[in-house]
């Protein structure tokens, strides 16, 4: 098993460069150390997205991995453990709808701005509340 920073991936998603050929280059650049048969004929044929950024890069993943390789989307798998942990206590709503609540700590348009592509909906500045840790 082997595990590689990627932090480029996350600069390339917030700034909505997540297809083409710069998304392209970044992907084999982390990738292909990673995917390339070693001497011992060993190939990773899983990847796990190890950051909630990653997702919205899959398709340039994709096309390093190959179809062979099973990639593993850690937020989806988080995301279905929470809905089935809300279901087992009765805390799901009616029609699995609720009310989202968008927290940041500074720059509300920039988080409405990067966030509109992991929620693929357009977020407007009033909508992030500021809060201080």
């Amino acid at each position: 098993m082997s595990a590689a920073p990627a932090q480029l991936f996350v600069a390339l998603a917030e700034e909505g460069l997540c297809r083409g050929p710069i998304a392209g280059s970044v992907a084999r650049h982390y990738l292909e150390p990673l995917l390339t048969r070693r001497a011992d004929a060993s190939h990773p044929d899983t990847l796990v997205l190890g950051c909630t950024h990653f997702p919205v890069l899959v398709e340039a993943i994709r096309v390093v991995a190959g179809a062979e390789v099973e990639i593993v989307d850690s937020a989806a798998t988080t995301a279905r453990h929470v809905r089935l942990t809300l279901e087992s206590r009765g805390l799901l709503t009616s029609g699995g709808a609720g009310s989202v609540r968008l927290l940041a700590t500074d720059a509300a348009e920039r988080f409405a701005r990067v966030g509109a592509r992991f929620l693929e909906r357009s977020i407007g500045p009033h909508e992030v509340e500021l809060v201080d840790l």
